[in-house]
């Protein structure tokens, strides 16, 4: 499922499963048609890409772009009003793509362009009206801010009031005007929104404060509207936190439990929206958080090792802890930190080299761990984006002059 940028056995069997032999992706520079320094923040299987670069005028906004393949040229995306900022955040495979622009009196609303027209001016996603009776004399909305949206071009968001409370609202592909999801000021936060349509809606994941306590809810389209669902909390546990959704409304996420010395926290897996979580327990039972889920059920997680860095999990047969496999460091490194998991079981990370440089990487059943080389003879790279199937990463890398540039790669 697709957020807005990334912008969430031990000791030495991590070492297993490196791919030493396997051939790595390679990086290709988009170049600084939009700016100076620059960065990739998503791509969709299709290769095209959207960023930011910042200008030679320090005292200029930064330029989100778009580009259409990895030959580029970046196009500088418009704003919503002349000199005022604008940010890009991601890019479906619809080609809509999603971000923040400010208006003339300083209001930000998230805003869609299209990869059919990227020089068009941007569509701005409007918030939710006032109304006369339900809720009483309520005013209109100020502000909208996008959080994820799907692969059709579907945007979930807040639609926030002049006091600051927000609700979570749907816009639906080629739609400027907002459908209410959550209850009136709720703030609640939108986390995914799929791509499997009921009724022509797609599902929505959130988490919502209630009597001080996070509660995570799963709404679906019925014939009478849209239905919400909370999702079970398993016993002994305080509450839990779902991060992701597949298209069957599989969800992922993290249940914490209170203990005489510390909370410790969970990978928490829900086959369905109303079934009991199932609970990923690592070695010493160390404290370990859902990331991801792909269509095929299985799971990206982050656990804490007794050295006290992090170590990414791969959770394929979530009926039992004892095939979770973890993802291998690259030699001579200790940490790892993924953020996706696509639907070819590919995992994107950010890794350090045995130098201790910041190094993106790639990590699948078959290959093990990847490394992906800087450009230019640079040191330092990172990920930020991996698309939805597996195909393409992007991200940002640095040359020898300490340049910063957006870069992307299809993957072997």
């Amino acid at each position: 499922m697709q957020t807005l940028s990334k912008y969430v056995i031990l000791g030495g069997a991590l070492l297993l499963g490196y791919g030493a032999t396997a051939t790595a992706a390679t990086f290709v520079d988009l170049g600084n048609a939009a700016g100076k320094q620059c960065v990739a923040v998503s791509v969709n299987d299709s290769g095209q890409t959207v960023g930011s670069c910042s200008t030679a005028t320090p005292s200029a906004n930064d330029n989100p772009w778009y580009a259409a393949s990895s030959a580029g040229p970046q196009q500088v995306l418009p704003p919503l009003v002349a000199n005022q900022p604008c940010s890009v955040g991601s890019i479906g495979n619809s080609g809509v793509m999603v971000g923040r622009c400010t208006d003339a009196s300083n209001f930000n609303f998230a805003v869609t362009w299209s990869a059919a027209a990227p020089a068009a001016a941007p569509i701005k996603l409007t918030p939710l009206p006032a109304t006369l009776l339900f809720p009483l004399l309520r005013p209109a909305d100020v502000h909208t801010y996008a959080t994820a949206q799907n692969q059709q071009g579907a945007v979930l968001g807040l639609s926030i009031s002049g006091s600051g409370k927000s609700t979570v609202v749907l816009y639906r592909p080629g739609m400027t005007a907002p459908e209410r999801i959550s209850d009136w000021d709720s703030m609640c936060l939108g986390t995914v929104v799929n791509n499997t349509l009921i009724s022509g809606y797609p599902s929505i994941l959130m988490n919502c404060p209630v009597n001080g306590k996070i509660v995570a809810r799963v709404v679906r389209r019925g014939g009478g509207g849209y239905t919400t669902t909370d999702l079970p909390v398993p016993a002994g546990a305080s509450y839990c936190i779902a991060v992701d959704m597949n298209d069957q409304n599989q969800a992922v996420g993290s249940c914490l439990y209170p203990h005489s010395a510390t909370n410790s926290s969970k990978t928490a897996f829900w086959p369905t929206p109303t079934s009991a979580p199932l609970l990923l327990t690592l070695p010493l039972n160390a404290m370990n958080s859902g990331v991801a889920v792909n269509n095929a059920g299985h799971v990206l997680a982050r656990g804490t090792a007794p050295s006290g860095f992090t170590t990414d999990f791969y959770w394929a047969d979530t009926s039992s802890s004892f095939g979770v496999q973890p993802i291998p460091f690259l030699p001579g490194s200790v940490s790892t930190k993924a953020f996706g998991l696509t639907e070819n079981g590919t995992v994107a990370m950010d890794c350090t080299d045995s130098a201790e440089y910041a190094t993106a990487c790639t990590w699948d059943p078959d290959n093990g761990t990847q490394a992906i080389a800087p450009i230019g003879g640079g040191h330092q790279s990172m990920l930020n984006s991996i698309s939805f199937s597996g195909t393409f990463i992007a991200g940002a890398s640095t040359d020898t002059s300490q340049d910063v540039s957006a870069v992307v790669a299809p993957l072997p």
